[in-house]
């Protein structure tokens, strides 16, 4: 160590045990003597103490800037010196910590050469780095043979973990600020390009951080305010090159579209950070952590700096569109109360004016172009659409469809960004209105099924502006929408003298039994009772039959058959009665289809008020139908539901047979599942009508949605109630491809609304001079 004299008591003697332990530069006694009992008498110091390795530490530390040493001996001396935390002869916080007495080398060599290196605090270090930057720099620099202090513990010191960590306090990874001189250390010796990715593991190592909590406001800030500095060039570009927040660099952001980032990337004016080559894991973090991390500290994504300027033509009447969103407004309000308490909220707090404002333009023609907040930049291309949300006006064209519209009124409430639930639970709504739901049944729906409560009473209601919609039309769009807080009534209709009456009717709300469907039988009855199987069977159209026998449902919900006529089971008739549509067959292919007559009995009184004789009504004219109460269309189909449910379980057995509206309205597009052992599930759907002469009947599109889903799986069961006690059924399977056969027994059919027909409705004046009719008259 030097060439003054010592007190013998202070010096080792160059033995191995020693020399491994504290390396070439210790106070060795020169010359080594040979006579151990003179090293003995004289005092020499032949095995070296906690304390010992201490002072000599103190040495190390005072006598040089750069100090050079073995790795293997510098890894046991920090070993010696645990086990002297350990034992408690040496006091870590007081002896140890309060100087810069951790070893780190200034370049990787291997453990047995000597290496030269720097004293650095515990609070200077960290243990390891799990972004890999640390080993990219080192890699480099090696290659460069640049030297600096290696920080990172982990590959030097493998086997000290514990000591290091837990004994003496180093960090386990980087902090904010080591990071930050990471990266700057990393743009420094690669280039964008190559070590995009390990940018990439360092944001979302902060976004960890930042989600757990384990970051401060003060750390934010830093990481922020350091960003936004000219020197700190940190992040990597699409165009490789590395820059910072500093405005010189212009708009730095992400792109969240790749849309967008195709239609900007060649703007000088833009500048996109570039992660790398990214997997499936990895971009959900950019999308979620990584992003609103970004937000933060200033990053913005490209969706939130561009906007869509529109461009349009012509103008035409915004009534309909403003009137279906005036009257989901409140369906609105509930669902994101309920979903989105955050964003409801906030927007009930900050943006709840932007109602008051809103304005609907409707437009011949609609296009957009993409431009920069805050800039004149914008993109070439023009893009068509049919509505478009820009500040507090949304625009539309006359043929954009109600989900398109309420996918971007979404925007409104969700910070400009598509929210799919909300526009498909507003869509749901609305279509039920449409296809004759009830406000009860919508409500039921949307409470039971979907769990959107009403609003709580102290809760305001949100509004548009007075004039959102026009006052005459404040009103639903058309017949079949209601508002949430008014029940339906049904309509009466007058027959329009010089007007051929349609067939089915102009309008279903003036039909009989609206919430049930029809369609047109002779009464017939048989005794044969469909079976599981013969469910199952492909259904083909054939004339009616009429081998029937009375069956009677005795007891609670039982079907007996009659023994009597079991030799009717299988008779083929080819009979056709008047001009009757023909019938729909079970059988496979063979006999035509079954027209149960039922015996009603143990059913609620209440529903069996309302199971009248209906020969007589008319009701096969749809111009002369008589109108029902609602309370009274709603019995007549339960009681048809009833009727099929006893049929289904006496014959399957009540315990493969579930009513689903047994207890109250499911909303369901079906009303009965059967569920046969070791099968798969079957559903059916009952139409019912005290009228035997109707040859239509209603179907809502969901209903019609749900069977062409199911296909085979799916029947409509409809029902003929024949006063209080006897009911004829006919099952008709996979309606829709009963449609597309040749024969016309099931056929489709457009139902306009007296509403539709009025406003749609154009007369015209025939000329005999004329080829062709001239408008003269328009309902507008």
């Amino acid at each position: 160590m030097d060439e003054d004299l010592h007190y013998a008591r202070d010096l080792f003697c160059d033995f191995k045990n020693v020399r491994s332990l504290l390396g070439s530069v210790a106070p060795y006694a020169k010359p080594l003597l040979s006579s151990t009992l003179l090293r003995k008498d004289i005092g020499f110091k032949t095995t070296v103490s906690h304390s010992d390795a201490l002072l000599i530490l103190n040495h190390w530390i005072a006598s040089q800037t750069n100090f050079s040493a073995r790795m293997d001996q510098m890894c046991k001396f920090y070993t010696f010196m645990s086990e002297g935390a350990a034992s408690g002869e040496i006091n870590i916080k007081r002896d140890f910590l309060p100087l810069c007495s951790i070893f780190t080398p200034l370049h990787g060599s291997p453990s047995t050469d000597s290496v030269t290196g720097r004293f650095m605090s515990s609070n200077d270090l960290y243990w390891h780095d799990p972004t890999g930057c640390c080993e990219k720099i080192y890699a480099s620099i090696l290659m460069k043979g640049n030297m600096f202090p290696r920080k990172m513990l982990s590959v030097a010191y493998p086997s000290l973990h514990e000591f290091f960590t837990e004994t003496c306090g180093v960090p386990k990874i980087p902090t904010t600020s080591e990071y930050l001189e990471v990266l700057l250390r990393l743009s420094s010796v690669a280039v964008p390009s190559q070590v995009a990715n390990h940018v990439f593991r360092v944001f979302v190592r902060w976004a960890n951080d930042l989600h757990s909590g384990s970051y401060k406001m003060d750390d934010i800030l830093f990481l922020k305010e350091s960003l936004q500095k000219l020197e700190t060039t940190v992040l990597p570009t699409l165009g490789c090159t590395w820059v910072s927040l500093h405005p010189s660099f212009g708009l730095v952001c992400w792109a969240d579209d790749d849309e967008l980032k195709q239609q900007f990337q060649n703007t000088r004016e833009v500048e996109f950070i570039q992660f790398g080559v990214l997997s499936l894991d990895d971009k959900q973090k950019l999308d979620g952590r990584v992003a609103a991390l970004m937000n933060i500290i200033g990053i913005p994504a490209l969706s939130k700096v561009v906007y869509r300027e529109p461009m349009h033509s012509g103008t035409g009447n915004n009534r309909g569109k403003a009137s279906l969103l005036n009257w989901l407004l409140p369906y609105m309000q509930r669902y994101i109360y309920k979903m989105h308490g955050d964003t409801y909220n906030k927007f009930q707090q900050n943006e709840a004016t932007k109602l008051s404002s809103l304005e609907v333009i409707v437009v011949e023609k609609l296009s957009y172009k993409y431009m920069l907040k805050g800039r004149d930049s914008s993109c070439e291309g023009r893009f068509e659409c049919s509505c478009l949300l820009q500040g507090n006006i949304l625009y539309a064209t006359q043929e954009a469809d109600s989900h398109s519209i309420l996918l971007e009124i979404s925007k409104l409430f969700f910070d400009g960004s598509v929210d799919l639930h909300f526009a498909n639970f507003l869509h749901m709504v609305k279509t039920m209105s449409k296809s004759g739901s009830a406000v009860e049944q919508i409500e039921f729906f949307i409470v039971n099924n979907q769990k959107v409560p009403p609003l709580p009473e102290q809760e305001p209601a949100w509004s548009f502006s007075s004039s959102f919609v026009a006052e005459e039309i404040f009103s639903p769009p058309t017949a079949e929408l209601q508002p949430p807080d008014e029940p339906r009534r049904p309509l009466k209709r007058k027959k329009n003298p010089g007007i051929i009456e349609s067939h089915p009717p102009n309008n279903p709300e003036t039909a009989p039994d609206l919430e049930t469907s029809y369609i047109s039988q002779e009464e017939i009855k048989v005794n044969d009772i469909a079976s599981s199987s013969e469910l199952s069977k492909p259904v083909v159209c054939g004339p009616m039959e009429d081998t029937s026998v009375p069956i009677k449902i005795e007891g609670d919900h039982a079907v007996k058959e009659n023994p009597t006529t079991e030799h009717m089971l299988g008779i083929q008739s080819t009979m056709e009665v008047d001009d009757e549509p023909a019938c729909l067959d079970l059988e496979a292919g063979s006999s035509p289809s079954l027209i149960d007559e039922t015996e009603l009995t143990d059913v609620d009184e209440k529903l069996a008020d309302v199971a009248e004789d209906g020969s007589g009504s008319g009701a096969g004219t749809p111009g002369k139908a008589t109108v029902h109460k609602p309370d009274e269309r709603s019995r007549t189909g339960r009681l048809g539901e009833a009727a099929v449910h006893q049929y289904l379980a006496g014959q399957l057995g009540p315990s493969n047979v579930k009513w689903v509206n047994e207890e109250k309205e499911s909303g369901f597009p079906y009303d009965i599942v059967i569920t046969p052992e070791g099968g798969a599930a079957e559903y059916v759907e009952v139409k019912a009508t005290v009228t035997s002469n109707k040859d239509w009947f209603h179907i809502t599109p969901n209903e019609w949605q749900f069977a062409l889903e199911k296909g085979d799986s799916f029947s409509i069961a409809h029902v003929v109630l024949k006063g209080s006690d006897k009911a004829n059924i006919m099952m008709m399977k996979n309606p829709q491809k009963l449609c597309h056969q040749k024969v016309d027994d099931l056929n489709f059919a457009l139902v306009m609304s007296k509403k539709y027909r009025k406003l749609n409705q154009i007369s015209v004046s025939l000329k005999s001079d004329s080829k062709s009719p001239t408008p003269d008259e328009s309902a507008s």
